[in-house]
């Protein structure tokens, strides 16, 4: 609407008349949308006249502090007054109307939230599944897909959640299982794996949590989820050491410096990976303690690992994946 629309209907003489209009009824302008004082007024010469509408009948579906909903039918010049029976039965259907608009707007709020889920979920570098009672995957963020469709250790196998080995494919089943079945004294406790890889590969961590209600999840779970498996691998390099650099005002080099480390490197090996001189990395190391206030590279690591949430940053190259001794 355009500033001087919204300017005249604002000032528009009917309003008062509705303002305290209860949500159980209907009010029409009566008579006074044909009086002399009303057809003077700029919103009616501007505004009404020009559409060829008269009475109005109108009212409030909903009035609350997040949302607001108004009624009003316009009727021809002539066509005359609304009849006191046209009003009643406008009255009649107000609540109906009113109910309708709040389930949609509830239900968009219930998307809404579900859509923002979703977003926070492909943010994080471990692997969310959701699975039914069978292992049957409902619905997975990236790194989730990412980790089943490498196949390692963990995968899909016609459309289920399933192990390398037979026995963790057992075991995850069991898992779920348990998850999916309160006992009447106690909530189900989540249960944690380690799931087998490659020999060269370390193991992934699973852990299966249960889903009270489809609700928890606000749509982002199907009614028939029972369980959210998280899959950490410790390979993928997930460390958001930036959050902590910026923190602590490192600079850039210090930042690369610190991310090597993060990620198991010796001050030897930094420097090689950056290419630059080991006392010029020892001297990027050591303004970071300063900065950070800690005595050694494992409180370094352990400051990092406390204070950033794992995000995975879309495009981010996350290098090579490097064989454990």
């Amino acid at each position: 609407m355009c500033p001087a629309t919204c300017r005249i209907t604002s000032s528009a003489p009917p309003l008062s008349s509705f303002t305290h209009v209860s949500l159980k009824g209907a009010r029409a302008l009566g008579d006074y949308a044909f009086s002399a004082a009303y057809r003077e007024t700029e919103f009616f010469q501007d505004w009404i006249r020009p559409q060829g509408f008269a009475d109005m009948l109108g009212s409030h579906l909903v009035r609350r502090p997040q949302l607001s909903a108004w009624m009003s039918i316009r009727r021809s010049e002539q066509r005359g007054l609304y009849s006191t029976s046209e009003i009643h039965a406008a009255g009649r259907l107000l609540p109906h109307l009113g109910r309708a608009i709040k389930l949609r707007f509830r239900l968009e709020m219930e998307r809404r939230i579900a859509d923002d889920l979703r977003d926070s979920l492909e943010l994080v570098d471990f692997g969310v599944v959701i699975v039914d009672v069978s292992g049957k995957v409902l619905a997975a963020n990236r790194a989730a897909d990412t980790i089943l469709k490498a196949a390692d250790g963990l995968k899909s196998h016609a459309g289920r959640l399933a192990c390398d080995r037979p026995e963790d494919s057992s075991a995850l089943a069991t898992a779920i299982c348990a998850v999916a079945e309160p006992s009447r004294h106690r909530k189900p406790a989540p249960v944690d794996l380690s799931i087998p890889r490659k020999a060269a590969h370390r193991p992934l961590t699973a852990h299966v949590v249960p889903i009270p209600t489809s609700s928890v999840w606000k749509g982002f779970a199907p009614p028939s989820g029972v369980a959210a498996v998280f899959v950490i691998d410790p390979l993928v390099r997930c460390t958001n050491a930036d959050s902590l650099a910026e923190a602590y005002d490192l600079t850039a080099a210090e930042c690369r410096v610190l991310r090597e480390i993060v990620q198991g490197s010796g001050l030897v090996d930094t420097a090689r990976t950056l290419r630059v001189a080991v006392p010029t990395a020892r001297t990027h190391l050591q303004h970071i303690f300063e900065k950070t206030n800690v005595n050694s590279q494992a409180e370094l690591v352990r400051l990092v690992m406390n204070s950033s949430l794992q995000l995975s940053v879309p495009g981010r190259d996350r290098g090579p994946r490097k064989k454990s001794p």
